[in-house]
């Protein structure tokens, strides 16, 4: 926890960019899933969602193809 905390962004998105394809798929369900987790999709939640999956070049997938493969995994 204490590594996470002091990784800046770019370290981070070098680690989610070395991820399996199933390890990002994965990965993208999972923030889908925290961010509607209150019921509230909010257009600024969406585009950081959009744009760290660019970023670590996740797959490209819709939020219900990633909420989808999340729970399925």
């Amino acid at each position: 926890l204490a590594m996470s905390e002091a990784m800046d962004s770019s370290e981070m998105f070098r680690h989610l960019s070395s991820l399996s394809l199933d390890e990002k798929k994965y990965v993208s369900g999972f923030l889908a899933v925290i961010m509607i987790a209150d019921g509230n999709i909010d257009d600024k939640e969406v585009a950081v969602w959009q744009l760290t999956c660019s970023l670590a070049n996740f797959p490209s997938m819709s939020m219900k193809e990633s909420i989808e493969y999340w729970r399925t995994h």
